[in-house]
């Protein structure tokens, strides 16, 4: 029962160094809470969207909580920047106080961010 003016955009993250030809990979976190300062909301369901090559990895873990790769990308610098692009479900299952209208984003007082963990080969 949430509702949302406008439209929402997905994170990203730009990889900008490393030559022509070359692996990244992406490790991120499963899950995420929004805020509003006092009342959180969870986010499931995170994944990854290589948009260079349109491959989808569903976010499972970091490197050292023996996770795989959730995306790898080879990296073409000559052009558009590469991107990896994150989105996830809000839960309303799972929240914390009183839910209400607010702005609730993952830098507010109890919020966690997705972590996002970028490996060049």
């Amino acid at each position: 029962n949430f509702s949302c003016t406008g439209n929402g955009t997905a994170g990203d993250v730009q990889v900008t160094a490393g030559s022509d030809g070359n692996t990244v990979q992406v490790y991120c976190s499963a899950t995420a809470l929004l805020s509003d300062g006092a009342n959180t909301i969870q986010v499931n369901n995170i994944t990854v969207n290589d948009e260079l090559n349109g491959g989808v990895g569903t976010c499972n873990g970091l490197s050292g909580a023996g996770g795989t790769a959730q995306s790898s990308m080879v990296l073409n610098t000559s052009g558009t920047a590469d991107q990896f692009k994150f989105g996830g479900t809000i839960d309303g299952g799972v929240v914390t106080g009183t839910v209400g209208a607010g702005t609730y984003n993952t830098t507010n007082a109890g919020g966690s961010a997705i972590t996002v963990e970028v490996f060049y080969q």
